[in-house]
């Protein structure tokens, strides 16, 4: 699932030397730490679900709702990563630019609404990223100071 540049635009007299290409490489482990958090990415909406039905009626608490905004945060941190836009537009295309050619078949143009969309989320992953640890954190924190009866959980709708 490589870029074929075989030039750097860096430094034009430096062969590319196909880092991507090789199964393990140290260049490739933000790329498959983001395919590991894809399953995980369910049980935090699993959890916004369990929250608002946990005594068997819907209730909308503002532990629900932060929950929520968690998961959320974390999906757009993932899917904002540039390893997904290789991997879904990038991957067989000779450039980056050939995937919004008209003129190429359908087939390779198809991803080029997406490709845009990501190349757009991608510019604020590292905030995207800072927002959902922290976030991740205060969650955590919350439930924890929940369970042990710090505070009552505020219901808004019940």
């Amino acid at each position: 699932m490589a870029c074929r540049a075989d030039v750097r635009h860096e430094n034009t007299k430096r062969k590319y030397n196909g880092g991507e290409t090789r199964f393990f490489r140290v260049e490739n482990v933000h790329r498959y730490f983001m395919y590991a958090s894809w399953p995980i990415i369910p049980f935090f909406f699993y959890d916004v679900y369990v929250s608002i039905t946990y005594k068997g009626f819907a209730e909308l608490s503002l532990g629900s709702i932060i929950l929520l905004i968690n998961a959320i945060f974390v999906t757009l941190y993932t899917f904002s990563c540039h390893s997904l836009r290789h991997v879904t537009a990038g991957g067989g295309a000779e450039c980056f630019g050939c995937v919004f050619n008209q003129s190429q078949p359908r087939s390779s143009a198809r991803w080029g609404g997406f490709f845009r969309f990501q190349s757009a989320l991608n510019r604020h992953h590292e905030a995207l990223a800072w927002t959902s640890l922290s976030l991740l954190i205060f969650v955590d924190l919350y439930i924890r100071a929940l369970g042990v009866h710090m505070f009552p959980n505020i219901i808004l709708i019940h």
